[in-house]
């Protein structure tokens, strides 16, 4: 189907039910999302290049159903990855992935509806990559602080920085505190910028009375 395709939510799970079907046949769990098409296995460590070689023998089976629909695999966005403890990790196979003729070596880390996993799931390299987007977007919005009246950098922060912080955070329950402290430390700066304080400023009582948020636990 062409990019922006109008296809109704219910034809559109008509037209890919086999593919679910097929990859269950497989051994596999699918998980489907649009066109966002994820497999999951398991094995023990030393059965891990057994699954890897089941794992390419279904995705033929995925690209040959597809041929057969007119739709096409793209090898260069297909991605895997090996998740489990770090011990367990070192123990899997690092041999590649082979898709399409393409050799798809195992990722560190990968995207999954715009959260960053990582092999371990300790969720570090997502949390880096939410202080570093949002320190981004507040320098950009401190270099126009001046401009901006009090409800203006408001709503800014809100909708640059909150958003981040809010999407998908049941995933940061119970992280260790060091990280929680990372993301507790940009929803501070960034409310030093709405009420314009400098840099080092204590901020917390004026951003539970006067903003009225609450700390990135809660």
């Amino acid at each position: 189907m062409p990019q922006g395709f109008v296809l109704g939510p219910v034809l559109f799970l008509l037209y890919v039910v086999e593919v679910i079907q097929l990859v269950k046949d497989c051994g596999f769990c699918p998980h489907a999302f649009a066109d966002d098409l994820q497999v999951y296995g398991r094995a023990l460590p030393t059965d891990s290049t057994e699954l890897l070689g089941r794992l390419a023998v279904c995705i033929e089976r995925v690209q040959a159903w597809m041929a057969s629909n007119r739709l096409l695999l793209n090898s260069t966005k297909t991605e895997f990855i090996w998740l489990g403890s770090t011990r367990r990790l070192q123990a899997c196979t690092s041999a590649p992935l082979y898709v399409s003729g393409a050799s798809i070596l195992p990722s560190q880390r990968v995207r999954d509806l715009g959260v960053i996993l990582d092999g371990d799931l300790t969720l570090a390299a997502h949390v880096s990559h939410i202080v570093s987007v949002c320190y981004f977007h507040l320098r950009q919005l401190r270099l126009i602080r001046r401009s901006l009246t009090a409800d203006t950098a408001h709503v800014m922060v809100r909708a640059l920085i909150h958003s981040r912080l809010d999407y998908c955070n049941g995933l940061l329950s119970g992280l260790p505190a060091g990280q929680i402290a990372r993301l507790q430390g940009v929803l501070w700066s960034a409310a030093r910028l709405v009420l314009s304080l400098p840099s080092r400023a204590p901020v917390s009582a004026a951003m539970h009375d006067t903003l009225h948020w609450l700390d990135f636990p809660q």
